[in-house]
């Protein structure tokens, strides 16, 4: 029987709190206020005009997505992926681990790119993004998140890497996907934490050869078996967590993820990157843009 009261201890003790999103995750809501040209125009050269001036000399940042008009001044909400039922990274490196804990939360983010092909790859609508002044910008040293911890880390996807860490738990744990899925979904900081911690005992509890037996199943079953296999070994004999083994190989800086402010962002239009931020942005449709070329902000950005 796991004690709670110890396991509070234990999370107050390991899990940076302060520096990481708020415990309780409240639901998806974006805010958009529609802003005129003159509104636009007063924004640009006051509280925007950091990002402002970074598109003035050519490093732009997009996003491919609807917005309720032509320029609205956009805040974030927070992301719990309802159409993704594999997304465990997301809530890992937004809330659980401490490397992370200097950059923007995914999971309260916009998801944003330095190329605008790219953006045009996701939806038919693409904006200019241009963050509030002192922003914090998260940067993938790829130009995709889910293609980025390839090259240090050995995860090909993270498409693959979260349909496996779903059968760990479920493999280890003997429960349905569902169990876990909702518990990294919707559930604070502490539940999830403690699920990761009953999935430890769970793994003391094992047999050598059970181990052994698992490790050959991980083998035949999953992408990423070697990240696996070293997670539950290290876990058996007691010399890692598995938040510390995750901790490991999801680190942003042996990744060569890196963060920027936006007063020096300074990403080529033709570099494909993802990015993202939790702060308020200003969207524009390029398509708006490219439809009133004789305006002031038009000659502003691409004189």
């Amino acid at each position: 029987m796991l004690n709670y009261d110890e396991l509070d201890v234990q999370y107050n003790s390991i899990i940076d709190n302060e520096a990481l999103v708020s415990d309780t995750l409240k639901d998806y809501n974006i805010v958009d206020i529609s802003l005129d040209d003159i509104e636009l125009i007063n924004l640009l050269n006051t509280d925007y005009s950091e990002a402002f001036d970074r598109a003035k000399k050519g490093y732009f940042i997009f996003r491919g997505d609807v917005i309720d008009d032509n320029i609205v001044n956009r805040k974030p909400g927070i992301r719990v992926s309802l159409n993704n039922s594999y997304n465990y990274y997301n809530r890992l490196l937004s809330n659980i681990l401490n490397s992370w804990k200097h950059y923007p939360k995914r999971n309260q983010s916009f998801i944003c790119t330095s190329s605008y092909e790219y953006a045009a790859h996701w939806s038919d609508v693409v904006n200019l993004v241009l963050p509030i002044n002192g922003t914090k910008l998260g940067i993938c040293p790829r130009w995709d998140m889910w293609r980025s911890f390839t090259e240090h880390s050995d995860i090909e996807r993270m498409l693959y890497f979260n349909i496996d860490i779903s059968k760990f738990f479920s493999i280890i744990n003997d429960t349905l996907a569902d169990v876990h899925d909702y518990i990294f979904k919707y559930e604070d900081n502490k539940e999830v934490y403690r699920y990761i911690v009953k999935t430890e005992s769970n793994i003391k509890k094992l047999t050598e050869n059970k181990v052994n037996d698992l490790i050959e199943y991980f083998h035949a079953d999953m992408y990423n078996a070697n990240i696996f296999e070293y997670i539950i070994r290290s876990v058996y004999n007691d010399t890692e967590t598995i938040i510390s083994c995750l901790d490991d190989i999801l680190n942003p800086e042996k990744n060569e993820f890196r963060t920027e402010f936006i007063e020096s962002y300074s990403i080529p239009i033709n570099k494909q990157r993802e990015l993202w931020f939790s702060n308020e942005a200003i969207f524009i449709r390029i398509d708006y843009l490219w439809d009133n070329k004789n305006s002031r902000l038009f000659s502003e950005l691409f004189k």
